[in-house]
């Protein structure tokens, strides 16, 4: 059996949908790990979040080890941790996902980067489509929990 580090890059890790992401890694790396095949998988947090002293706080009442305020330098730090597999978890605000979503997806391989984003992914159809459409243009494996918060067409 092969012991793999899995980066887990939470994006908007000091809001309410980051600290719970934050405490459902941290709670596989404590107590069980992943198995998967032949591999255990010990997921490893690495904070991200806009606010310097907001992500300090959560990072030393939580636990967290591993935090960034630059997209560029968490996620370089992730390709040291394991070069050939990241996870990227965006939890930010609803209301500004697509803008950073498009402008951070350009920096990341999606050859090595799976991205996962919270539910709703966008305050509208044509924010989430925009997302999805990247994202899938690009090639990266994906889940998203819903397209948008509400159902509606355009």
């Amino acid at each position: 059996m092969l012991f793999r580090s899995l980066p887990v890059i939470i994006h908007g890790v000091t809001g309410r949908m980051g600290q719970i992401a934050l405490r459902a890694v941290q709670t596989i790396a404590a107590d069980e790990l992943a198995q998967v095949g032949n591999d255990l998988i010990m997921p490893v947090p690495v904070g991200l979040a806009r606010n310097a002293q907001k992500l300090e706080l959560i990072a030393s009442e939580k636990g967290l080890e591993h935090f960034f305020v630059d997209f560029s330098q968490a996620y370089q730090f992730a390709q040291t941790i394991n070069p050939r597999k990241q996870i990227y978890h965006n939890t930010i605000s609803t209301g500004i996902r697509k803008d950073i979503m498009l402008a951070i997806l350009p920096k990341m391989n999606p050859e090595t980067t799976a991205v996962y984003t919270e539910k709703p992914l966008a305050s509208s159809y044509a924010d989430g489509f925009a997302i999805v459409d990247a994202l899938e243009k690009c090639r990266f494996p994906h889940r998203s929990e819903e397209h948008t918060s509400e159902l509606q067409s355009h």
